[in-house]
């Protein structure tokens, strides 16, 4: 249906990650210290859903677990072994976050060839808790379709984006701005996007592509005040004198020592 893209890019990626910007602000009773300007990386991001590398001949870059869901989906050329089959990504970096725009990750709303509809769950997990202003979903080097819709998610409540604001006047890249809902005022270190639409010279098409995706927003250092906040995953949301916690160990050690 598409011209078939090079996979020889794929080797060219950089190491360094697209960093969320962020203007650190510190609050009575939840941080300690200054206002100060600061980057916050986004440190991984999972998809469900996606097909892999190679569908359409549209290469993407991924370094985390791939789990085989067992699913296959056609409809376009294949040009790699794992390029029909849907996985499950998590834990890892790649196209959407390593600051380059010379590949697109290729997702597809179809029927897979088991009968199920295909819904792609992409999940940023930020390095330190932020309240988010914006986030924007960015054209690669090969995108082609206008991002007409998509959901984002904090702390479970969740957000429909209609016909988001074009950047540049290129529908290619979209702005979610959270400023005017309920999300903005949320801290997290976590953002689950979902329900994605998108069109093709105006007419709706089952795929999309996406490059890169940035946030914007304020980070907050969160103290934890009793060990009850420390489990069941509650250690991720907050902060000690030396940052981000390790693990609930670390969390629960801070509430007891202060250290």
């Amino acid at each position: 249906m598409f011209p078939c893209r090079s996979l020889g890019n794929i080797n060219r990626r950089a190491s360094n990650v697209r960093h969320v910007r962020l203007v650190l602000l510190l609050t009575s009773g939840l941080a300690l210290g200054a206002a100060s300007a600061t980057t916050v990386p986004i440190g991984s991001y999972d998809v469900s859903q996606t097909p892999g590398s190679g569908f359409g001949c549209w290469s993407h870059n991924y370094t985390g677990t791939k789990a085989d869901t067992g699913h296959t989906v056609g409809g376009s050329v294949i040009c790699t072994p794992e390029g029909g089959h849907v996985f499950n990504y998590s834990g890892g970096s790649g196209t959407l976050n390593d600051g380059l725009f010379d590949t697109t990750h290729l997702l597809l709303t179809r029927t897979d060839d088991q009968g199920q509809v295909l819904r792609p769950v992409i999940t940023l997990h930020l390095a330190r808790v932020v309240t988010v202003n914006q986030v924007r979903l960015l054209k690669g080097d090969n995108s082609f379709t206008c991002l007409t819709g998509a959901a984002v998610e904090i702390n479970g409540t969740r957000f429909n984006f209609v016909n988001p604001s074009p950047i540049g006047g290129d529908c290619r890249s979209v702005v979610l701005d959270l400023g005017a809902t309920a999300l903005s005022v949320e801290p997290t270190n976590r953002i689950t996007l979902s329900n994605f639409t998108a069109t093709f010279f105006g007419s709706e098409i089952d795929q999309f592509g996406i490059g890169e995706v940035e946030v914007d927003g304020t980070a907050v250092i969160l103290n934890p005040t009793s060990k009850d906040q420390c489990k069941r995953g509650g250690w991720r949301k907050y902060e000690g004198r030396n940052g981000p916690f390790k693990n609930q160990g670390d969390c629960i050690q801070f509430v007891n020592t202060g250290k």
